[in-house]
């Protein structure tokens, strides 16, 4: 897939309010490439900053207007969601935040 097309349908879901990804969200997006593939690809993502690796078979855009100003917050709230319908857990000292842009709430 095409950086471009790529960029496109970060924004496309976006706008729906999805920033954060695990590796079947992002399957799903990219319509279900080899799994192998869709490693390599979102690692190759991560290394060029369109996503932040923010846990294991976790991701983020960081270029997304719909993230939350409390990340950390959204992010357990988003984990929690998926955990419930996959087997995957992940606790809060798992999440590396230091790689995500930190936002600040204007009063």
């Amino acid at each position: 897939m095409k950086r471009r097309m790529l960029m496109q349908r970060l924004d496309d879901v976006d706008r729906r309010g999805v920033w954060a990804f695990t590796l079947a969200t992002f399957s799903a997006l990219l319509g279900d490439p080899e799994p192998n593939y869709l490693k390599l690809m979102m690692k190759r993502l991560a290394d060029q900053d369109v996503l932040i690796r923010a846990a294991r078979g976790v991701y983020v855009n960081p270029h997304a207007r719909s993230m939350p100003s409390d990340v950390r917050g959204g992010l357990l709230l988003h984990i929690g969601l998926n955990a419930r319908s996959s087997s995957t857990s992940i606790s809060i000292a798992t999440l590396s935040l230091r790689a995500l842009p930190i936002r600040s709430v204007a009063s």
